[in-house]
Formats: structure tokens, sequence, C-alpha cells
């Protein structure tokens, strides 16, 4: 297993060699496209993120989302006290939790203290993916990438 982490790590990180602004703007697409490929490969996932330095009334996703009409649409989030600071996956391989982004794959502690410690609970998949083709995110990221980053991640992630 430690060996497939070694591989993913390559493959992740190349993502952010290959394409502009990953990691501004793009968090969420990265994070919709490797959670859905690694689905099966790492049944113990979750989808997350912080609030950056916004203190909200709520640090808990799955809270969250009860006081939502529509769980797919990202402004009903933002309305009810979440700061999409930054978005990514963690994933379970034994016993110890890892955290995945364009940067590659990071020890959880690390993650925590490069972007915060996240919310609670998780998006689902079909939240993420929902959230993830919404115009309205950083604009720094140029969302023309996205068919190209899709295409690399199915390809180079599924033999993971």
């Amino acid at each position: 297993m430690i060996k497939q982490l070694e591989v993913l790590n390559a493959k992740l990180k190349a993502i952010d060699d290959k394409f502009i602004n990953v990691n501004w703007g793009g968090c969420a697409v990265i994070a919709a496209f490797v959670s859905n490929t690694l689905r099966t490969t790492f049944p113990i996932m979750r989808i997350t993120c912080s609030n950056g330095y916004w203190i909200g009334s709520n640090n808990n996703l799955d809270t969250i989302r009860k006081n939502l009409t529509n769980s797919l649409n990202k402004d009903e989030w933002t309305t009810n006290d979440l700061y999409f600071h930054h978005v990514w996956v963690e994933i379970l391989v034994n016993k110890r939790w890892y955290a995945l982004d364009a940067t590659g794959v990071i020890p959880i502690k690390d993650m925590y203290k490069e972007w915060g410690v996240p919310l609670k609970g998780s998006f689902t998949h079909k939240e993420i993916q929902s959230l993830a083709n919404q115009d309205d995110w950083n604009s720094s990221f140029n969302r023309s990438q996205i068919p190209e980053i899709k295409q690399y991640i199915t390809k180079e992630l599924s033999s993971i």
C-alpha cells in the first residue's frame, strides 16, 4: 500500500506542475475528480474543506447540510457559514489518514497546518461534483483546463 501512495503522490504532484492555479480556485474540481476516481480503491474517504480564518457558527458539514434546501448549490453552503478556503480528499490507509490535493499525498497533520483544521463530516460525491461545476470559485483558476484535468486524473489515477 505504501508503494501505491508513492505512485499516487507523484501523479497528484504532476497535476500542480501541469495545470495553472489548481489549488487556487480549482481545488474542488481536483477533489471531485480524485474522489470519484479513487472511491473504490480507497473506500474509507471523506471530502472536506477548511473555513480558513472564518469562524462560522457551525463546523460540521453534515449539520450544515440539514439547513439547506439544495446541498448541490454552493450559495446555500456559503449563506450557512461555510467559506470554501480549500477543498481536499482524505483517505484512510493502514489506520492512518492522508490528505490528497494537487500538491500530493500529505500526512493529515501537515495538511491541517497548511490549510487549517477542516470541518467535520463530508461532502457526498454528488455534492462535490455539483459544487465543483459552479463558476463562482477563485477566478485565478482557468476553468477551461477542466476537461484536460478530468482526462488526466481519470487516466492516471484509475490504475492505482
